[in-house]
């Protein structure tokens, strides 16, 4: 399935290649750039969600990953979305394209199951102090 949506300026944007979904909405591989993907939202967005979605845009953290590697490790918002060229519904926003040769979602780390599964009891105290450091580094930005 294809979907329309519109940037700040009124350009035009064809989603149309699904990266996955979830509770909030659907992730789209970005047309523009292989770098970024699109988050749309399933439901319309409350206007305090709006507000909130802008003010991140505005305030975007450092990514210290990205800095020293130039791989990013906070997905945030770089673009808004819009449901018309008009610009009369936020339906969603560019993202950075986490990239998963270099991250693994956190509850991989967290269940020793999934650890053993995944590499073979290779995962020792080390990779978990790493992946503790990565969650503080990203709150702390």
């Amino acid at each position: 399935m294809s979907i329309t949506v519109y940037t700040e300026n009124g350009h035009q944007i064809q989603l149309s290649i699904e990266l996955g979904h979830g509770g909030e909405g659907t992730i789209y591989a970005s047309p523009l750039d292989k770098l970024d993907c699109a988050k749309i939202y399933s439901k319309p967005l409350s206007r305090e969600n709006q507000r909130k979605l802008q003010l991140m845009l505005q305030n975007p953290p450092s990514d210290p990953t990205y800095a020293a590697g130039k791989h990013h490790s906070i997905s945030w918002p770089n673009a808004l979305l819009y449901g018309h060229a008009n610009r009369s519904q936020l339906v969603g926003f560019m993202m950075p394209k986490i990239d998963t040769r270099f991250f693994r979602k956190v509850m991989f780390s967290l269940d020793p199951a999934d650890r053993t599964r995944s590499l073979g009891g290779g995962f020792n105290w080390k990779y978990l102090f790493t992946t503790a450091f990565n969650i503080v580094s990203s709150v702390a930005a």
